[in-house]
């Protein structure tokens, strides 16, 4: 089995504090609709009811928000030779010698925790890590040794047993 060269770990911050707040304006916009449903019904809404449906949201998005810290933890980007994975509950490879370009970009919300994407075109984005520079550059590095290794690798058709 080959050994990674480097591994990469999402910031589950970064992926669950914008989720915690999409979840928070998701349930204002929920309690509104609710409390705009008894109005049109003519009916009044006790303390009770305010106080079930703001439980219920706030379990929901405590859950959701759990849920999502979990996921974000198990992912992380291991780097070999000629091929970057990604690993966690959605998987996959991407081959350095695919790759036609490379960069990082940070967004407003990763200038704020710190963090980055870095993309390989076509397709493939390694994002919410710590360092995308660094780790640009690194892969920058390793799609050049790719490019060299697949250029002077013989063709598969010589390397079958007759």
């Amino acid at each position: 089995m080959e050994s990674p060269l480097y591994v990469v770990r999402q910031e589950s911050k970064r992926v669950v504090v914008p989720e915690m707040f999409k979840l928070i304006l998701l349930a204002v916009t929920m309690y509104i609709g609710i409390y705009m449903n008894f109005l049109i019904l003519r009916k009044t809404m006790t303390p009770t009811y305010h106080f079930i449906i703001a439980v219920i949201l706030i379990f929901l998005i405590f859950i959701q928000t759990r849920i999502s810290h979990i996921r974000s933890s198990n992912v992380q980007y291991v780097f070999f030779q000629n091929r970057v994975e990604m690993q966690g509950d959605v998987q996959g490879v991407f081959y350095f010698a695919n790759v036609n370009m490379v960069y990082a970009k940070k967004s407003f919300a990763d200038r704020f925790f710190g963090t980055g994407t870095v993309f390989l075109e076509p397709g493939f984005a390694i994002s919410a890590i710590k360092d995308p520079e660094q780790v640009s550059a690194y892969i920058q590095k390793l799609v050049g040794l790719a490019r060299q290794s697949a250029y002077f690798s013989p063709p598969q058709s010589l390397n079958k047993a007759v």
